[in-house]
């Protein structure tokens, strides 16, 4: 009886433990949403897909391309990007980069607020692909 209660209590312990990390997985919505002003997954893998492509650190033609890309995207959207360009000097490190923004507004109903977003499209010159940053792109 005892060996019966061990793998009995072992089996409902592994059950509890799987349910637990099942119900917190992400679902994914499987339907198709034409529906331009929601978010559409497969939209999102398509133009992460073309910016992950290649490694686009800063400083390389690539990482052009994707600024391009993006402002392409963004124009095809109706909206009129700007580039914000601006030196961060990293007094710490002695190190210095350019960075370049890409700046898109979208005119609200009302005029007292506004809403934010941002990413960054660079990836590190040492990781593999977008590793860096297509997680938050």
């Amino acid at each position: 009886m005892n060996k019966f209660s061990t793998i009995v209590s072992t089996l409902l312990i592994l059950g509890v433990i799987f349910w637990s990390f099942s119900s917190l997985k992400p679902s994914i919505n499987t339907s198709k949403n034409t529906n331009e002003t929601s978010f559409s997954l497969d939209n999102a893998l398509h133009h992460l897909k073309n910016i992950s492509t290649k490694a686009h650190y800063v400083g390389s033609d690539e990482h052009k391309n994707v600024q391009n890309y993006i402002v392409t995207e963004l124009q095809k959207m109706g909206l009129e990007p700007q580039i914000q360009t601006q030196t961060a000097i990293n007094k710490k490190w002695f190190a210095a980069t350019t960075a370049e923004n890409i700046i898109a507004k979208i005119k609200g109903t009302n005029s007292d607020k506004a809403l934010l977003l941002l990413t960054h499209y660079d990836a590190n010159p040492h990781s593999s692909l977008a590793a860096s940053d297509a997680g938050s792109a």
